[in-house]
């Protein structure tokens, strides 16, 4: 199945065992690859893709090569505007030292994948990497508040008891969509593959709420929800399905069916079921965090494993590196080249929210649409408010 069709993938690897394993996984899942020995070879490949226009969109590295490793290869890509927006999996082996376990924090890597490399296990973590910021390109700002909130609030709902979720659906790519989802907002998530399999499921183990899709081999959405439905279970069953019609819609009710969700979905096109249909979703009592934080020193040293006098030293790097790419994107507003209003706004995005400076980051979110989008007068507008929430959060940070 080609869950990655005209995916743009870079294997870098100096071994050809290796490297023709994964051209065998990611070819027959539709992607377009080109491979490289060694960590020079991959940054004159992504170099010259670059400038062609036809940019490499996920490298995948192994830590241990000869001359450049893995680490080092990051490091080159991450300074780099031109390739720093290529995404990056780091294959690593069995043990990771001590050391290079801290590597981590510098989060140069969207994802990391043990060796031997596992068909199951390289889908998933790529499927991962690529929908990272599947999101961030439609969902306004206060949507991403809400939704924070939301998975703030499920982390708490998880220390007392997960609700769980079914999850009827023969698609591969669809299931993990929904797995992924759900399993970031604090639910445990069963899939099944068709609907003999759900109603066989059901009938042994207790669920808060099933997503059921309408057309699955073997049994389909009506009839899993008619013997679903007679086993006695009396909690929601929302039918996933890519075409709403009427006839639908009334053989849905008949069976049993709440509600309906329609396919393609994104993260934020679930949250209202998930509102509507699980009593205490979001409502533990917990306190909405604030949306307009400056900077959350105890959020950011949890983030980096404890280590305040890491997140101090990132705290100081970041604000510089941040005050010089402010420059840039004076001049490039000013010069409309929006491909670098769009990659520097996205640098000082993912900076700010790592470091949860959640109040700096929205702002740099704005401007990086209004980048995308080629919104000349917006892009000025965002800037502007970046600027002055930007000399806030370095006064803010003195402190540290």
């Amino acid at each position: 199945t080609t869950f990655f069709e005209g995916l743009r993938v870079l294997i870098i690897d100096d071994k050809k065992t290796v490297r023709t394993i994964l051209r065998k996984y990611l070819g027959c899942w539709g992607c377009e690859l080109e491979e490289a020995e060694n960590g020079t070879q991959a940054l004159e490949v992504l170099r010259s893709r670059a400038r062609s226009d036809r940019n490499i969109q996920l490298a995948i590295v192994d830590l241990r090569m000869s001359g450049m490793d893995g680490w080092q290869f990051a490091s080159e890509v991450n300074a780099d505007k031109v390739i720093n927006s290529t995404k990056l999996i780091l294959l690593t082996p069995a043990g990771m030292s001590g050391a290079e376990a801290k590597m981590k924090l510098l989060k140069w890597f969207d994802g990391y994948l043990g060796k031997p490399v596992k068909r199951g296990e390289l889908l998933e973590k790529v499927f991962r990497v690529v929908n990272s910021d599947f999101d961030l390109e439609t969902v306004d700002v206060e949507e991403i508040d809400e939704l924070e909130a939301f998975i703030s609030q499920a982390a708490v709902r998880k220390e007392k008891r997960s609700l769980r979720i079914l999850v009827a659906e023969d698609h591969e790519v669809n299931q993990m969509l929904f797995k992924t989802i759900l399993e970031k907002m604090g639910y445990l998530v069963e899939p099944a593959l068709d609907g003999l399999e759900a109603v066989e499921v059901v009938a042994k183990e207790h669920f808060d709420l099933i997503f059921m899709d309408i057309q699955m081999p073997v049994m389909n959405g009506f009839q899993a929800t008619e013997k679903i439905r007679a086993l006695g279970f009396k909690g929601p069953i929302i039918a996933v399905t890519a075409n709403v019609i009427k006839e639908e819609i009334a053989k849905s009710r008949q069976v049993g069916m709440d509600d309906f969700l329609t396919k393609p979905f994104k993260q934020k096109d679930l949250l209202p079921y998930l509102k509507k249909w699980l009593p205490d979703a979001g409502a533990d009592g917990k306190e909405k965090p604030e949306s307009g934080e400056l900077f959350d020193f105890e959020k950011a040293v949890e983030t980096f494993m404890g280590k305040e006098e890491v997140v101090k030293k990132l705290l100081h790097s970041y604000t510089e590196k941040a005050a010089g790419q402010i420059e840039a994107l004076q001049a490039a507003v000013k010069d409309q080249d929006f491909e670098v209003v769009r990659t520097e706004a996205h640098s000082i995005k993912g900076g700010a929210w790592n470091l949860q400076a959640k109040k700096l980051g929205c702002p740099a979110a704005e401007l990086e649409k209004a980048g995308r989008e080629k919104l000349g007068a917006e892009a000025k507008r965002c800037l502007t408010e970046l600027q002055k929430v930007f000399l806030l959060f370095k006064k803010f940070i003195r402190q540290y």
